[in-house]
């Protein structure tokens, strides 16, 4: 390539990629439309079956992993939604003895990590849910656990715990060790009460967001628990908001959140913007949910037993 045209590649180059920066915003920002596509799960007390759907956490390849808490059971699905086996029975101790399980999340290993609240502790499993280790216990002191109600996955696989009983976040690295406990968040405000809702987002350096029990309202904190902002999501949608769970999509840069007062879903962009606002079947009472590669969204619902999957409908449907 001759210098004279050098200049003017180089400039083609930026263009191109400015545009592609510009497109991508754009589509982040974009309205979202989602149906009711299908449902899966049996009810009943059985080892294939639902009594109490309270979580839900996809993997990679797409496997699902549901939280039962009145069976007390954690039962994995496999792609195509069909049963595949059911661990955590009977209820207890024990270190596959589950007690009112609330929360899943899994990391980049595909580990199954799971807010075991009526036992105090989190409990990990492998991506086949074979048992391998336990955090916490019950108690105040650093590192115990009093009904911790919530988890996320963070860098390097740190493992952040809502500890709603004890009111604070506490931090431990992938093994379990304990790393941190934040009880104070920012500039002299306690804006970490009952924490009962926590995700891990990426954008920036990354960020923890949480959310206090029975309130409508995310908190985000930087990486040492430093606050960084609020954001008020009743104030984009109508009428009052409680956000029962929360799922963080980095890849688009986007923010669903289950909205348990006016049983609905809301999307969200990372700028604030509302993209989507889906209201549930009536008779469904949703208590989680998560996001899949594609962007559909599962939810867990109590009242039917089951779990419900939205699709994804793009505008030129």
């Amino acid at each position: 390539m001759t210098n004279a045209f050098k200049p003017v590649v180089a400039a083609l180059l930026l263009a191109a990629i400015w545009l592609v920066g510009l497109a991508a915003d754009v589509n982040a920002s974009a309205p979202m439309h989602y149906k009711e596509y299908k449902t899966f799960g049996r009810t009943g007390r059985g080892r294939d079956q639902l009594k109490w759907p309270s979580a839900i956490a996809v993997s990679d390849d797409d496997q699902v992993f549901v939280a039962d808490r009145d069976n007390n059971t954690i039962v994995l699905y496999d792609r195509r939604w069909k049963w595949v086996k059911s661990v955590g029975r009977p209820k207890g101790g024990g270190k596959v003895r589950l007690k009112e399980p609330s929360a899943m999340v899994i990391d980049s290993a595909g580990r199954v990590i799971v807010a075991d609240t009526g036992n105090d502790r989190v409990v990990i499993f492998d991506r086949n849910a074979a048992f391998v280790d336990q955090i916490g216990g019950f108690g105040v002191a650093k590192g115990s656990l009093r009904q911790p109600r919530d988890i996320a996955v963070g860098e390097r696989d740190r493992i952040y715990v809502a500890d709603t009983g004890n009111e604070r976040i506490q931090v431990f690295s992938k093994r379990g060790r304990l790393e941190d406990v934040w009880r104070r968040a920012g500039r002299g405000v306690n804006k970490i009460k009952r924490p009962s809702v926590i995700s891990y987002t990426d954008e920036k350096d990354g960020f923890i967001l949480f959310v206090n029990e029975g309130e409508g309202v995310i908190e985000r904190l930087e990486l040492d628990g430093d606050w960084d902002s609020t954001f008020e999501v009743d104030q984009l949608v109508d009428g009052a908001v409680v956000i029962a769970d929360m799922a963080v999509d980095d890849r688009f840069g986007r923010i669903v959140v289950l909205d348990s007062l006016a049983n609905r879903f809301i999307v969200l962009s990372w700028q604030g913007k509302l993209l989507a606002e889906i209201d549930l079947p009536v008779l469904a009472v949703a208590s989680s949910l998560d996001v899949m590669e594609n962007m559909n969204v599962l939810l867990t619902d109590v009242a039917r037993r089951q779990i419900l999957v939205y699709d994804r409908v793009y505008d030129d449907r």
